[in-house]
């Protein structure tokens, strides 16, 4: 039997993950467009990562790890990407499995993206929904050819088709064409399917970065004001799983930019709304609320790209 991608092997991934969100995290940040230009995708993305990998030292079942993703989830991108690798490691090593192969990789991979789909309330096309996606059917395209794909064959093979996702972008979403840049959390996509290759193929481990969480900057001389808009997040420990979608609607009804993570006992909500006090208020009715954090968002100054 070939590699196979097992619960250290994930948590390796994670690790290498974190690594090139934290190096190119300021990029990531510069390219953020949509859905609210506040560029803090990657650094969203990066502290998911980071501080969840910090909060679960040492080794474990990955389920372990999926969870505090859910648990430190910053922004909407960073809920979508614990979603999504929660969606992987279940398909991967859940109920008992030990870990896949190629076209179990490809499984999991699909698994994982329809995951993160799953938990927005209104996918939108040009964003890393749709990254995560064509890594998906780039590695389920290299799974069912000929032979006997490797565990590495599928990972480049959906490396190649998230990064020409990736250029397609702004095609599929017009404010990223004005701004003449590609998707911030679709190039944070691209890094965590890249990480996976890196570990498909065995090369060198970098270190974990450390992860510090920091305020929010002052607005900016160049007319950055409060929009009257708050980022609310805040995390569930929900009386009844099944609900999650039910509790996505009514969040639609107060806000947007809904996204609902959840694994086993806990939910992640993520809503743009000018009733913060509500939006909590909704998500009381479904279970106990716990880790509330409400953040102004700003309304970006003149920007040149």
């Amino acid at each position: 039997m070939g590699a196979i991608l097992d619960d250290a092997g994930l948590r390796r991934w994670c690790v290498r993950a974190a690594a090139a969100l934290h190096a190119r995290r300021a990029e990531i940040d510069a390219l953020n467009v949509f859905p609210v230009p506040d560029a803090d995708t990657g650094t969203n993305l990066a502290l998911t990562l980071g501080c969840a990998l910090q909060g679960c030292d040492g080794p474990g079942p990955f389920a372990v790890l999926a969870r505090r993703m859910v648990l430190e989830a910053r922004g909407s991108s960073g809920a979508i990407l614990a979603q999504f690798l929660a969606g992987v490691g279940q398909a991967a090593v859940g109920e008992g499995r030990r870990g896949v192969d190629g076209a179990g990789l490809a499984a999991a991979l699909g698994s994982g993206a329809a995951w993160a789909r799953a938990a927005v309330a209104h996918p939108v096309e040009g964003t890393m929904l749709t990254v995560l996606d064509e890594a998906a059917r780039g590695a389920a395209k290299a799974a069912s050819s000929d032979g006997d794909p490797s565990l590495a064959d599928v990972a480049d093979a959906a490396v190649a088709a998230a990064r020409a996702a990736l250029e397609r972008t702004p095609r599929l979403l017009p404010v990223l064409a004005e701004a003449g840049v590609v998707d911030a959390g679709g190039l944070g996509a691209v890094l965590v399917v890249e990480a996976l290759a890196d570990e498909a193929h065995g090369r060198d481990l970098p270190e974990l970065p450390e992860s510090r969480v920091e305020p929010p900057p002052a607005a900016s001389e160049e007319g950055d004001r409060m929009s009257g808009t708050f980022e609310v997040m805040y995390t569930i420990s929900p009386r009844d799983d099944g609900s999650r979608a039910v509790l996505s609607g009514e969040l639609t009804r107060l806000g947007r930019d809904v996204v609902v993570a959840g694994v086993d006992d806990v939910w992640q909500v993520h809503v743009h709304t000018t009733d913060p006090d509500g939006a909590v208020a909704v998500g009381g009715r479904y279970g106990a609320v716990s880790r509330i954090r409400t953040t102004p968002l700003r309304e970006a100054g003149c920007t040149n790209r």
